[in-house]
């Protein structure tokens, strides 16, 4: 069908919240920890002819540790979270001479919904959503790890399972990220992933760094790149390789990109 949009786009967001959060902490010779139990409630609407506004930029958005206690999880600025919600949960750290400790846990609830053309993965068909949750370890220095997750509402099964990892050396960073994502009403194929990017200081004023992504289900490079840069007191100059090969190729495409500039003139 032929979309009729308005010749002047307005979305207008009035919105009311109240947050809440109680920190915790207690503290020995040797280590600290810290417990903050946080709620929320929030509640707006959206413009009432708001399909007058084309939709380009809100189609991807997922409820996780980072936005649970937002006032609108959707992203962009075309649409907007709607209705009455509350959110709660809690975060907790723990620290001694090795490092620091954290898990997050929380849920959201829709007291009262109204309904878009976009929608939140992490929500089935009630108004609970999923559990998220997220595990961190950060050493003192050169090292951290952390496990962010997404457990069912009704059976615990979790749904979405992502690792983040880094070591940052004076010369060399390393970084990796695994992400699972498995079948469900959401997600109508599983999906498992694997990235990582390193990055090496010949010099102090040159780099090299090179990345790349596998599918693990199809075992598909997606994409790679190698990215050579000079940074000088006069000039910056980077030199780039890349392929990207996504599912939608029938094959690899390869783009090479020259940056040349002049500073301090």
């Amino acid at each position: 069908p032929t979309n009729y949009y308005n010749s002047t786009a307005v979305n207008y967001k009035p919105g009311a919240s109240i947050n809440w959060s109680l920190p915790l902490i207690k503290r020995t010779a040797s280590n600290a920890f810290m417990i903050e139990p946080m709620a929320n409630i929030v509640t707006s609407t959206f413009k009432k002819n708001y399909t007058g506004l084309p939709n380009e930029d809100s189609n991807d958005s997922e409820l996780t540790v980072n936005n649970l206690f937002l006032n609108d999880r959707i992203a962009g600025f075309d649409r907007n979270e709607a209705g009455t919600r509350t959110s709660y949960g809690a975060k907790t750290s723990f620290f001694n001479k090795y490092g620091e400790y954290g898990l997050t846990l929380g849920q959201s609830f829709r007291i009262k919904n109204q309904t878009q053309d976009v929608a939140i993965r992490g929500f089935n068909d009630n108004n609970k959503s999923n559990i998220v949750g997220l595990m961190s370890y950060k050493a003192i220095k050169h090292f951290d790890i952390s496990y962010a997750f997404q457990l069912n509402e009704s059976n615990y099964q979790n749904e979405v399972n992502e690792v983040l990892a880094s070591i940052n050396y004076d010369r060399f960073t390393f970084s990796t990220n695994y992400l699972l994502l498995l079948q469900n009403s959401q997600n109508t194929t599983k999906r498992e992933q694997l990235s990582f990017s390193s990055l090496v200081k010949v010099t102090e004023k040159t780099s090299i760094n090179y990345t790349t992504s596998k599918d693990m289900v199809t075992g598909r490079i997606l994409n790679r790149g190698l990215m050579f840069n000079y940074n000088g007191c006069c000039t910056v100059f980077s030199f780039t390789v890349t392929q990207n090969n996504q599912s939608n190729l029938t094959k690899p495409s390869n783009s090479f990109s020259f940056n040349l500039s002049f500073k301090n003139l």
